[in-house]
């Protein structure tokens, strides 16, 4: 976590991981950007302007699916959807001709992935701060994350929350393919964890059929090493194991009941699970 936070303070670019960024944690940011790299814009539309900062004049703007060119990352950070982040000097081509200016990096997909004529956009969406119902002078920070496809312009679109902080210090996004289920043309999922033991990564899943995203199950994995892990995993009809028109999740768990002495081997419980849902075209239903 120190050398990632140097880093950071350091404006490299190169980082893999995305942090959670808040006013109170200037050090981190949650976009992970190389120089001269091409990135794609997330937000339904992105303003340019002539310098760093909302108050600076507006120059042009871009479209969700829009490529832009990161060059260099600025030190002036501003609150946009209650998201703190910096501002970035970008390069892009528009009606044929080169230009430049700034946006705000809020604006830009943590990551993107083409399936055909498709471009599938993951990123942030805006923070959300939810009250403690156990304590009302405490609150959670939620990040509303989305994923949208867009060809010439957004065909569809999808939100929910995840927690923030070190619960989302790692994001990824990947396109499955053709499960072989009813109706889909391929699965995006989506992932979100900390790096820390006890952490846990979520995974999130929506099937595709060319024109809408449908909703699936998701799982998590979390684990202490030497403690305790627990282990989710999706199976589908194209892997092997997999049954037709359904979807399998299988848990794995296992917890240290007693360490290993001198006298003594170590006592440890495992048990596995199995849940089948399926799949009627539509949505998936736990049998």
């Amino acid at each position: 976590m120190k050398q990632t936070t140097l880093l950071l303070v350091a404006f490299l670019f190169a980082s893999a991981n995305v942090f959670s960024q808040t006013t109170d944690n200037v050090d981190y940011n949650v976009w992970s950007i190389q120089p001269d790299s091409i990135y794609i814009v997330f937000a339904k539309k992105a303003y340019v302007r002539s310098d760093a900062g909302v108050s600076n004049p507006l120059i042009d703007s871009l479209a969700a699916g829009e490529k832009i060119i990161a060059k260099e990352q600025t030190k002036r950070f501003e609150t946009v959807r209650n998201i703190y982040a910096p501002w970035v000097k970008i390069s892009y081509t528009k009606d044929g001709a080169q230009k430049e200016g700034y946006m705000w990096l809020g604006s830009v997909a943590i990551k993107n992935t083409w399936a055909g004529n498709t471009n599938f956009l993951f990123g942030i969406d805006r923070l959300e701060k939810e009250k403690d119902a156990s304590d009302p002078t405490s609150t959670y920070i939620k990040y509303v994350m989305q994923v949208k496809a867009v060809a010439d312009s957004v065909i569809d679109q999808k939100e929910w929350k995840i927690d923030a902080g070190e619960a989302a210090t790692y994001m990824d996004m990947m396109m499955l393919g053709d499960t072989k289920l009813q109706n889909l043309q391929n699965v995006v999922r989506m992932q979100a964890g900390g790096e820390a033991c006890g952490i846990p990564t979520n995974y999130f899943y929506y099937g595709w059929t060319g024109k809408k995203f449908l909703p699936f199950p998701g799982k998590y994995s979390v684990g202490d090493a030497g403690v305790f892990y627990h282990s989710e995993t999706l199976l589908f009809p194209h892997e092997k194991g997999g049954q037709p028109n359904k979807i399998l999740k299988l848990t794995e768990e296992e917890e240290v009941l007693e360490e290993a002495t001198e006298t003594k081997k170590e006592k440890v419980k495992r048990s596995k699970s199995k849940e089948v849902y399926v799949w009627n075209g539509e949505k998936a239903i736990k049998q």
